[in-house]
């Protein structure tokens, strides 16, 4: 029996150099003048568009009707779901804690390649690895996320055209912990600090970012870094927000995971040296550290020392009412 997807009409060559498979859909679609996107790539494929891994019934449909190899659509979406470090290739189920199904893009991506690449629908990612710019997520001066009920990437609500949005480059400090993530999850050779040696990438994900809700733990190691007394100005509600809230800015986001790997980059001996200096001068904050992150870390220790220095600190802990000195 022939295979009822024929091929579309209008065609795109190749996929986009890490271009994600949803965007590549997308495009599709958009070269094909539908309307809506997500209802086209639903009907057509018979996925749920953007919200799902697809299954290789789906994956042979999209094959045939682009014309793009099925293998070559498989790495695209192990480079999205990031299987090939983190899961298991036959599985396909992505993990919720990286993976996040809200639409996110780069204008300048936009403007320059056309299309959206992988590293946007990475959940810590915020700020674009390649043009240091933010992620926008939000149909412009609303509160409205952006989805695919629309016949363009870069077309959203009533026809505002993302790619004509103009933002200045960041600070690369601001990249440090989204790259290293970044890095670990594709497999790229990098420095491994002690204490993050050989984690899973969805560990490591949680670890980073847990420790850089408590970012002002690393004034004892290095308490003149302007970067932590920006950090200390920041007011979120838990170190979960970063994984959970749909809502937190790219910014506070980067400035946790930067901070949260340079506190556990430090050797050993040094981050144990951050804890005993916070205690040792009964900072207030120090011991609401101690009393937040120790639960935390109750049932999930990802490294023993990590887990010897904050149970030791908890036991020698000020007074919860303790004053300054």
């Amino acid at each position: 029996m022939a295979d009822p997807i024929s091929l579309l009409p209008l065609r795109i060559e190749n996929p986009g150099h890490d271009e994600s498979l949803n965007s590549f859909i997308a495009r599709l679609g958009t070269r094909n003048g539908v309307s809506n996107i997500r209802i086209w790539a639903s009907n057509t494929f018979g996925i749920h568009f953007a919200t799902e891994t697809y299954s290789d019934d789906a994956i042979h449909r999209i094959s045939v009707a682009s014309g793009i190899p099925a293998a070559r659509l498989h790495l695209m979406q192990e480079h999205h779901f990031l299987l090939g470090s983190a899961h298991q290739v036959g599985d396909r189920v992505a993990e919720p804690a990286i993976v996040i199904i809200k639409r996110r893009v780069c204008p300048a991506c936009l403007r320059e390649h056309g299309f959206t690449k992988a590293a946007a629908e990475m959940r810590f990612v915020r700020i674009c690895p390649e043009h240091r710019t933010h992620l926008i997520c939000h149909v412009p001066d609303t509160d409205t996320l952006l989805n695919w009920d629309t016949g363009a990437q870069n077309i959203c609500g009533e026809k505002i055209d993302l790619s004509a949005i103009q933002q200045d480059p960041l600070d690369p400090v601001l990249l440090e912990g989204q790259t290293y993530l970044l890095n670990a999850m594709n497999g790229i050779e990098q420095y491994e600090p002690p204490l993050l040696q050989g984690m899973k990438p969805q560990d490591l994900w949680l670890l980073i970012s847990r420790f850089g809700y408590f970012a002002h733990l690393s004034r004892g190691i290095n308490p003149a870094d302007p970067f932590h007394r920006h950090i200390e100005q920041l007011q979120l509600d838990g170190p979960k927000d970063l994984q959970q809230r749909a809502d937190i800015s790219d910014l506070h986001c980067s400035l946790f995971l930067t901070a949260g790997l340079r506190i556990l980059s430090e050797d050993p001996d040094t981050f144990e040296a951050g804890i005993t200096y916070a205690m040792a001068n009964r900072e207030t904050k120090a011991v609401y550290f101690i009393d937040r992150i120790r639960p935390a870390f109750a049932h999930w220790t990802p490294r023993p020392l990590i887990a010897e220095c904050i149970e030791r600190a908890y036991e020698e802990r000020p007074p919860k009412h303790a004053r300054l000195a």
